[in-house]
């Protein structure tokens, strides 16, 4: 799932929530979400784990999740409990 479809279905304040819980800005968060610039990798599996996988890191970095995660199935979210 997309950052911006999990963000569209919480509820108000759910974009700076996450950005507090990930240490980031939320105005960083709005950038991502509009492509204006792209997830940095520190914050793709804490995205992950606050999203209770919803969100994989995969869905961060689709062109290239494979390059700094190799061994991650993006089929299954088994990491994210066990990271």
């Amino acid at each position: 799932m997309k950052l911006s479809e999990y963000l569209n279905q919480q509820e108000r304040g759910g974009k700076a929530a996450l950005a507090r819980k990930i240490g980031a800005h939320t105005p960083d968060l709005s950038d991502w979400i509009a492509g204006n610039r792209p997830i940095p990798v520190k914050y793709c599996l804490l995205i992950e784990r606050e999203t209770g996988g919803a969100v994989t890191r995969a869905d961060c970095r689709p062109n290239d999740w494979q390059a700094y995660w190799p061994d991650f199935n993006p089929l299954t979210t088994q990491e994210v409990s066990h990271g």
